[in-house]
């Protein structure tokens, strides 16, 4: 039987609150005022197929350019120097998890600006754990398809899709719903989506994840059976 885990990125292998929290410092450090930068931020007004707004730091910069004079050259080597360091932002739990599995089996699927979140999980170094990583704009079933490489997932394939957010968890589920969702539910997490009937199971890291995916392995129960026990 063949198994794929297909995770997110943000929130779920890295802790982005503390991330953005110490982003926002770094561009304060160059002289930015906290209240410009926000307005900035929030300025922001493009749009992705799913009608969320990736972030995008180029014209999050461009923003800031029109209402005070800044050395753009000096901010841009401040945040390249900020985003090398993105190792230090991966949970405690996440290389355990990914030793625990094998490479070909694990993958990525991320909502973002792709350039953007490329630095990101390059500088984060969990590449080499991962088959692939797939980053959108759009629905993340997209992403699951490109993985699944078909419209359904054949009787003797397993698939297990991890997320933050519950709408991303819907969006996979009623498109493929063979694949067994866990909803991811740390304390460090920006968000606290209520598990819905289209999440499978809840879980508060990766390990209590990592734990689960095994006792389905073992028992080779259905989702359903593990549920009703």
């Amino acid at each position: 039987m063949g198994m794929k885990i297909i995770l997110d990125f943000d929130d779920v292998i890295f802790n982005t609150r503390k991330f953005n929290s110490d982003y926002r410092r770094a561009f304060c450090a160059q002289g930015i005022p906290e209240d410009v930068f926000d307005e900035c931020y929030h300025q922001l007004s493009i749009r992705g197929r799913s009608g969320k707004k990736p972030y995008d730091p180029q014209k999050h910069l461009g923003e800031i350019k029109l209402r005070l004079p800044i050395d753009e050259k000096s901010v841009r080597r401040a945040i390249d120097a900020f985003l090398r360091g993105a190792d230090k932002y991966l949970f405690s739990d996440a290389v355990n998890f990914f030793k625990k599995f094998n490479k070909k089996d694990l993958y990525i699927v991320s909502y973002g600006m792709k350039g953007y979140q490329d630095i990101k999980i390059k500088h984060a170094r969990v590449q080499k754990y991962f088959k692939k990583v797939i980053i959108l704009d759009g629905f993340k079933s997209e992403g699951v398809k490109e993985i699944v490489g078909a419209d359904k997932i054949k009787k003797d394939e397993k698939f297990f899709f991890m997320d933050d957010r519950a709408e991303w968890v819907e969006d996979v589920k009623k498109r493929y719903p063979r694949v067994i969702t866990f909803l991811v539910k740390r304390r460090e997490g920006r968000y606290n989506d209520k598990k819905n009937r289209h999440c499978d199971f809840e879980v508060k890291n990766l390990k209590e994840a990592a734990k689960l995916i095994e006792k389905l392995e073992k028992s080779n129960k259905s989702e359903e059976g593990l549920c009703a026990e």
